[in-house]
């Protein structure tokens, strides 16, 4: 899953590449790890780097495609269109993938059986004579150990997607991926912002599978995994843990907690008597099923685990299910990498 080295070509110069557009706010988030004001600065002296501009964003000169089609890396020059919008959504979505050494910069669904990675939608609709995608509205293709996760930006709308069409085109993508399962991640600017679509209302009064309806629906019927993932530091955290194979094993050890006994619970504190979920993933829906569980079971509270920067959206979000969320400290994450090998 680590990339491999791009020969001193800075990686940030083929994400540009691949996005073809960059948004100022994609990279002040991640002007730490990828868009650093060294290698911005020094590319746009020598010419590699356009400079900023406030409705096209970072991107690069033909000097820039130049260079990295002299290191054996080629891609179309940019050429100004009338979607930058949808390109810096895919220009965050890829740098969170990045960020969280995932490599975006697979090519084919070939590569995409082959290893885990992050395959975008762009590169797949560029290659003449394809249309394995069809109408989907997907971002990207995610693959993470034996699973395929379609990636959205939620938008806001009433008519978007078709829910039962995307669900049948990622069935068939995660058997062509040699895949075993597959499930959705959403993404957004943030927590919040990709709850206030997801959560919305919509009509049931129309039942035809070609109606297009919008990300709340397809949310709320899929038949799978369901992940909210924001493109910030927060959510490339969330993805280095989905990364540790089974982290939640590995977490019970660090913890030396039993296993859970609860449904859809990973643990069970025996000090307090209380069922313990590793919400990390961000996975609404099954911590919500492992609160109303514990309820049942006669727990007077979940103690739910969380990331820094998940936790006041989940307090939020839980209010009324009955959970105790608490932080993982940087400690315990270290530990955990440390064991899971992840990046």
């Amino acid at each position: 899953m680590k990339m491999a080295p791009t020969q001193n070509i800075p990686v940030a110069y083929r994400l540009l590449a691949v996005c073809r557009n960059v948004s100022a706010h994609t990279a002040n988030e991640f002007n730490s790890t990828i868009f650093t004001e060294s290698i911005m600065a020094q590319g746009q002296m020598q010419g590699y780097i356009r400079p900023y501009n406030a409705t096209f964003g970072w991107r690069l000169s033909p000097q820039g495609y130049e260079l990295l089609r002299e290191h054996g890396f080629s891609y179309l020059a940019d050429q100004h269109t009338q979607r930058v919008g949808r390109r810096f959504e895919h220009a965050a979505v890829a740098s969170t993938m990045l960020a969280a050494a995932i490599s975006p910069f697979l090519e084919s669904l070939t590569q995409l059986r082959e290893e885990s990675g992050y395959l975008p939608a762009l590169s797949l609709r560029a290659r003449k004579g394809q249309n394995v995608l069809g109408s989907s509205q997907l971002m990207g293709l995610l693959r993470l150990h034996t699973k395929l996760f379609a990636v959205y930006w939620v938008t806001e709308g009433d008519h978007i997607l078709t829910p039962e069409r995307e669900i049948d085109s990622l069935a068939r993508l995660a058997l062509g991926a040699n895949c075993k399962n597959y499930g959705i991640i959403f993404c957004g600017d943030s927590y919040s912002g990709i709850w206030s679509i997801l959560n919305q209302q919509y009509s049931l009064e129309r039942k035809s599978r070609r109606e297009k309806k919008p990300y709340a629906a397809l949310y709320q019927t899929a038949p799978c995994e369901c992940l909210l993932l924001p493109t910030t530091n927060v959510g490339v955290e969330q993805l280095r843990i989905l990364q540790t194979p089974d982290y939640p094993a590995r977490l019970n050890q660090i913890f030396q907690l039993t296993d859970g006994t609860v449904q859809h619970c990973h643990a069970h504190r025996n000090a307090v008597n209380l069922p313990v979920r590793y919400g990390m993933d961000m996975n609404l829906k099954e911590t919500v099923l492992a609160a109303r569980q514990a309820r049942a079971g006669r727990y007077r509270q979940l103690i739910l685990c969380a990331l820094r920067g998940q936790d006041i959206f989940l307090r939020h979000v839980l209010r009324s299910e009955g959970c105790e969320v608490t932080v993982l400290t940087p400690a315990v994450l270290e530990q955990l990498y440390r064991m899971g090998g992840a990046p």
